[in-house]
């Protein structure tokens, strides 16, 4: 059987299966994976910098605050496409509601959606942090399973920011998957199937540790335990609507949760 067919009964096979284990602890699970924005890195100020210079250049009447997950969303597709392609699915794609005003054509909606994501670049490389504990937390976590990243940023960038935080000996190249690693942003799960696939380990041995609402579908779809931070964008009430396994506040919880301390 080939490796792509083989991947395609894997799919189905995993996204069908149901989760055997009711309990999280150190020995439940061999694999962990991660999403990178709102988990690893702090982008939130960045996000909130660049709405804020997108309002003010272009008048718009918007509140940073209200639509800031609606932004993340936006920003996550937009780095998955190339300009070509936004300018010719514009409607569908800038269908938010902050753009949705009589007077915006779409073409000032590309220009307005393109200026805010360009900021938004700028910002995220000046000044986006790691969130508290979580080199600690890799540190102690990588003596003990197997590591892997699942971000809808492009593979490339992806590993650009884990070289400016030194995460290299935590998370190896061939281990760090982008949406360009399928051609899937999540909420599909395709990026989470081929990870375990590509290292081996079945949908209920692996954690998936994400922040927004996408990734719990994503994980579930994969029939993989999914763990939401708060530390992200969304809202706790709707990231309990889409049933994850766990909810924290932050990636430090986990210390205790997992009796890591």
């Amino acid at each position: 059987m080939s490796s792509r067919s083989f991947y395609v009964s894997t799919r189905i096979q995993y996204t069908d299966c149901t989760l055997m284990s009711n309990e999280l602890h150190i020995h439940s699970f061999n694999l962990v994976i991660f999403d990178l924005d709102g988990v690893i890195i702090n982008i939130t100020d960045c996000l909130k910098r660049a709405l804020v210079d997108g309002i003010k250049k272009y008048a718009l009447a918007a509140n940073p605050d209200e639509i800031l997950i609606e932004l993340a969303d936006l920003i996550e597709k937009l780095q998955a496409t190339p300009v070509p392609k936004t300018i010719l699915n514009a409607k569908e794609l800038l269908d938010v509601a902050y753009l949705n005003v009589p007077d915006i054509t779409i073409l000032k909606k590309v220009q307005i959606a393109t200026y805010i994501y360009s900021q938004f670049k700028k910002y995220k490389e000046e000044n986006a942090l790691l969130y508290p504990r979580v080199e600690e937390f890799l540190r102690i976590l990588a003596k003990r399973k197997k590591i892997a990243m699942l971000t809808n940023n492009r593979k490339s960038s992806a590993l650009k920011t884990i070289k400016k935080f030194h995460l290299e000996p935590y998370f190896k190249e061939e281990y760090v998957y982008g949406f360009d690693e399928t051609g899937k942003l999540k909420p599909e799960p395709d990026g989470l199937l081929k990870i375990l696939y590509d290292m081996r380990v079945k949908a209920n041995r692996a954690i998936f540790i994400g922040d927004m609402v996408t990734d719990v579908i994503a994980g579930n779809r994969a029939g993989i335990r999914t763990i939401c931070v708060q530390s992200g964008l969304s809202k706790k009430l709707e990231l309990e609507r889409e049933n994850p396994y766990l909810i924290v506040r932050e990636l430090q919880d986990l210390f205790a949760i997992l009796d890591l301390d």
